[in-house]
């Protein structure tokens, strides 16, 4: 799939993602299971606060975790 077809077609697992109410996970397929990294969007509502929470449950001691305003 070309990258535009993605971002904007009609891809049933991206609008999944649009169109759901709970945190989504986004990871590799050699994923270690826990995270130096991460990255959570957040617009302040309870979800996007709770998903920035399960993400910092997720990095290894010492982790990083950004959080980008949307």
């Amino acid at each position: 799939h070309r990258l535009a077809d993605r971002l904007f077609g009609p891809e049933t697992a991206l609008q999944t993602l649009r169109l759901g109410t709970q945190p989504v996970l986004a990871v590799g397929p050699e994923a270690p299971g826990v995270f130096r990294h991460a990255v959570a969007a957040v617009d302040f509502s309870p979800a996007s606060v709770a998903a920035a929470e399960a993400a910092l449950a997720m990095l290894e001691p010492g982790g990083t975790l950004a959080l980008v305003h949307v």
